[in-house]
């Protein structure tokens, strides 16, 4: 019983970090990536390519958290 405490602890440990390691890269994407759209936009202000960015970006925060899940 005591070992299988054990492998539980540790799968739970892996699991953890495997989480934290997603959570980072995903932050670093979503800043690269947001961080260069924002800039395109910035430099194309009133085209069409800065509408769609905007567009993108307000469906975007508009969707539920669940829906991405």
């Amino acid at each position: 019983m005591l070992y299988d405490l054990a492998q539980r602890i540790a799968a739970l440990e892996m699991l953890a970090h495997l989480s934290m390691v997603l959570a980072g890269l995903a932050i670093v994407v979503v800043a690269l990536l947001g961080g260069g759209l924002g800039v395109i936009a910035g430099k194309k202000q009133g085209s069409a390519l800065d509408n769609g960015i905007s567009l993108v970006g307000y469906i975007g925060i508009s969707v539920p958290e669940f829906f991405w899940g």
